[in-house]
């Protein structure tokens, strides 16, 4: 598949936030997926690998373990036929401190650190693992 790659401009909501407020979150997930899934596109039935990074200004107290399942779940039926498909996750929060420096982003991160002041989510889904090969 061609990778999926896209921002949602925010702080995301935490599987143990308000079923109103995950709600909320999940329709802006899948509208921002929606925009960048080519029209047409099938959806992908084989294994998917995600990567998933909160970039945060100040502290935040969100577990990553806890923004990963809301954001999976919006991509069902836009992305993947299933969530089940998901085999590996790459989660993480940065803080957006002034001199953090992003080696090799991609044009689509670097459009949101550039446009984007405050928080946000970078969200990238591609290809399953290579499953004989441990992640360092």
């Amino acid at each position: 598949m061609q990778p999926l790659e896209f921002t949602v401009a925010g702080i995301p909501i935490s599987v143990q936030s308000s079923s109103q407020s995950r709600q909320r979150w999940k329709i802006v997930v899948r509208n921002a997926a929606e925009a960048h899934w080519p029209l047409g596109t099938p959806l992908v039935v084989d294994e998917v690998a995600a990567v998933i990074i909160y970039f945060h200004v100040g502290d935040t107290d969100l577990d990553v373990d806890n923004i990963v399942k809301p954001i999976l779940d919006s991509l069902e039926n836009v992305v993947y036929v299933n969530d089940r498909l998901v085999s590996q996750v790459l989660v993480r929060k940065t803080e957006r401190a002034g001199d953090l420096e992003i080696r090799n982003p991609s044009p689509e991160l670097t459009d949101a650190l550039e446009r984007l002041a405050d928080d946000f989510v970078y969200i990238r889904i591609s290809d399953g693992p290579d499953h004989g090969e441990v992640p360092l």
